[in-house]
């Protein structure tokens, strides 16, 4: 399960200074323009279940006509006939709850948010409403309260001083956090029960499991591939080997954790597990055919046809997606026509280089080059007019580091799956050193990108996906999105890391995103766990622990209420 998450207060850019273009040979690779960081094929949006717009966004701009002010509807000459006021003296909840766009019950008045039947009565429940509260003026949800008689494990069960989760009914000892259906777990849980009430061991994660931690035993079907078995397979064939698919698969993950097809042709498949059929292009030379290619394309290393949109080079690793160049191609098919960059002096035209744009001739130099090549290697690369950084014998030429600033690309960023910069001063959490114009080389003095664990330097703005918890900002992140401490959570972030070299699971926040660590209050029921709680800290709506009081519980709506 993946859930979006929201902006993670306290996280600064990766630089004090403006982000520089970024460049990694290509026309500015890494973008920092907004985009679509929700891909649904890899994750679930928050959904509480209970908002109406029900937008997929931890905050969603609501506009139930009067949430930015007492409801004033003009009537046909302009003139307002309508305005709610302050709350009545009956509103028995908190006044920040009166007209804000939210219908909400129980509060001993009417709710002037409210279009249609609600209640008033203490913790009532009718079809229109969207919070309910208690008489303390604490959060509860609008649906009816299980008997306590539901419980299912056991009387020992409920004085063991243990988060029991499966129940049916909710453990006090979760203080709200637990979860109740049979086999279920989250982080919470010290213990978890069948359907039957019995215990179910392992009740945590296997060191092992690779996949994010909330898949494991969620009831949504059998996690395949994520280097432990899931409780939810059920039979004694364990098929916990990265890419590999079983029957009873019904989500199957690569070696990062990270969700592909259940399909028995990825055994063979040797790119890139995300480009198998998904619809992103003719995948060629991968072993076996790619479901994008409608049987027009080819699996052998080096082949070519038609169709393909991505080739791979028969004298290189074989996972390396590169471009569908022709024979006359003279250097390393991994840059022909991949958006890494201009290549020149390689026999044909670099499809990177515009039409008529780039040189052919071995040692050529125009104005679009990227990279110079003189024609007698692969990686036989020639210093490109427009280089700032010394000579030919110069160390930042000459030695198999990433230099930023440099005016032109450095090849060795690139060979190194490091996203670099060109211009004079410029830095990325990749460079390994930064230049200005008429200075001394010198190192990098801003954020470093982890390459330990899972955060590989390729996924820095070269991957498209958003990566959390490696250190910077991902360029990959839209705009004001993603977060760089480890075990962090903020918008956008598609995939997330911890401190150790497992996934963790993306965390939806549903609070005002400068409530998250803001080294003020512990802030509870938030969908996530703030850092400034203690370990008696708890993430669900309308959940109770000491650390939150007296202030810091939240609705499913991020809005301040009571603390139970």
């Amino acid at each position: 399960m993946y859930l979006s998450t929201a902006a993670c207060g306290g996280d600064d850019p990766p630089s004090t200074k403006p982000l520089p273009s970024i460049d990694a040979g290509e026309p500015d690779t890494g973008t920092t323009s907004p985009r679509d960081a929700g891909k649904e094929d890899a994750q679930v949006k928050a959904d509480t279940g209970t908002d109406p717009v029900d937008s997929g966004d931890p905050f969603p701009t609501r506009d139930a006509g009067s949430d930015s002010g007492p409801a004033q509807v003009p009537d046909s000459g302009g003139d307002v006939i309508f305005d709610p006021g302050p709350a009545p003296d009956e509103w028995t909840c908190p006044e920040t709850l009166w007209n804000d766009g939210y219908c909400d019950c129980g509060c001993g008045s009417a709710d002037s948010d409210c279009v249609s039947h609600s209640c008033i009565e203490t913790a009532c429940i009718a079809q229109g409403c969207e919070a309910c509260y208690t008489a303390e003026g604490a959060w509860k949800p609008c649906t009816a309260p299980l008997a306590s008689t539901a419980w299912t494990c056991g009387d020992s069960a409920k004085s063991n001083m243990l988060c029991d989760c499966g129940c049916v009914y909710p453990d006090d000892e979760c203080r709200g956090s637990g979860c109740t259906e049979p086999g279920c777990w989250k982080g919470t849980c010290d213990v978890r029960h069948d359907s039957s009430g019995a215990l179910v061991s392992p009740s945590r994660p296997p060191f092992n499991w690779s996949c994010p931690s909330a898949a494991w035993g969620d009831g949504n079907g059998c996690d395949c591939g994520c280097g432990a078995a899931d409780p939810d397979c059920l039979s004694a064939f364990h098929c916990s080997t990265p890419l590999c698919n079983a029957s009873e698969c019904s989500i199957c993950h690569d070696k990062t954790g990270r969700t592909v097809p259940c399909d028995d042709a990825l055994q063979s498949w040797k790119c890139e597990p995300q480009r198998f059929g998904s619809n992103d292009g003719c995948d060629c030379g991968c072993g076996t055919d790619d479901p994008d290619c409608d049987d027009q394309g080819c699996a052998e290393h080096g082949c070519r046809a038609d169709a393909c949109t991505r080739c791979t080079d028969s004298n290189s690793a074989p996972d390396r997606s590169v471009g569908c160049g022709s024979a006359q191609w003279t250097c390393d098919l991994v840059h022909y026509g991949t958006g890494d960059g201009c290549d020149c002096g390689c026999g044909v035209e670099d499809p990177d280089c515009g039409s008529g744009n780039g040189c052919t001739t071995a040692s050529c130099q125009n104005d679009k080059c990227d990279y110079c090549h003189t024609g007698s290697g692969e990686t036989d690369y020639q210093i490109c007019n427009g280089w700032t950084c010394g000579n030919a014998s110069a160390p930042a030429w000459q030695e198999d580091k990433c230099d930023c600033g440099c005016g032109k690309p450095d090849p060795r960023c690139r060979a190194n799956q490091r996203l670099g910069c060109t211009e004079s001063g410029c830095e990325t959490a990749t460079c390994q050193f930064c230049n200005s114009t008429g200075e001394a080389r010198a190192a990098c003095e801003g954020p470093t990108w982890s390459v330990e664990g899972t955060c590989g330097k390729i996924n820095y703005g070269l991957d498209g996906t958003c990566d959390c918890g490696c250190g910077a900002i991902d360029p990959d992140c839209g705009a004001n999105e993603g977060c760089a401490d480890a075990d962090c959570a903020a918008d956008g972030c598609e995939v997330c890391h911890g401190s150790g070299t497992q996934l963790n699971t993306c965390y939806s926040w549903t609070c005002a995103p400068e409530a998250y660590n803001d080294g003020d209050k512990c802030d509870c029921g938030c969908g996530a766990p703030d850092p400034d709680c203690s370990d008696l800290g708890c993430s669900e709506p309308g959940c109770r622990a000491e650390a939150c009081k007296p202030d810091g519980c939240h609705d499913p709506f991020g809005r301040q209420v009571v603390c139970p």
